[in-house]
């Protein structure tokens, strides 16, 4: 199982910027293999949707919902998904989870590829248990990078797919 965690703040469920791409993985992979988890960290009323809203674009899309209090950040959000899948799945151990911010656009290939590696990875002993595409901002690669480090040069940054130790990569986008 997929499971593909995105954090709201201050926006509209349809605002999310990569739901064409998870979208389009959910109509061709099915519920029973990929399932969305919404955080919605929300503060301010308008963006918020009603009972009956929730309750009819939950049912309509098999979508997990969480609405909290208040902003309690990314890293508390991503840990509220991870509890809930636990409660949820059937065998975590096979299982990832991809974590996303509402601005974050990624192509349903960039997507799928992350769905792809996690169905082998699930299934392997090889202790695969971060899985990254490269980030590119500006024609610029972003992440990941080998160690971390407060400066980067270039020739830290990872352009090569392959498998790797010790990398530092962002979280959104990533699966884990």
């Amino acid at each position: 199982m997929l499971y593909i965690t995105v954090v709201l703040y201050n926006k509209k469920v349809g605002d999310i910027g990569s739901k064409d791409g998870i979208g389009e993985l959910i109509r061709k992979h099915g519920p029973e293999n990929v399932r969305i988890i919404i955080i919605d960290n929300s503060d301010n009323e308008r963006y918020k949707l009603t009972d009956e809203e929730r309750d009819l674009f939950v049912s309509t899309n098999g979508i997990s919902y969480i609405k909290n209090d208040s902003n309690v950040g990314l890293a508390r959000a991503y840990n509220i998904a991870l509890e809930h899948a636990l409660h949820m799945d059937t065998d975590p151990d096979t299982s990832f989870m991809m974590f996303l911010d509402d601005d974050t656009v990624l192509s349903y290939s960039y997507i799928s590829g992350i769905y792809h590696e996690a169905k082998k990875a699930g299934r392997s002993t090889d202790g695969v248990n971060v899985i990254t595409g490269i980030i590119e901002s500006g024609g610029k690669p972003m992440s990941p990078v080998n160690k971390f480090r407060f400066i980067f040069r270039d020739k830290d940054y990872i352009t090569v797919p392959g498998t790797y130790d010790d990398i530092a990569c962002i979280s959104s986008g990533m699966a884990v």
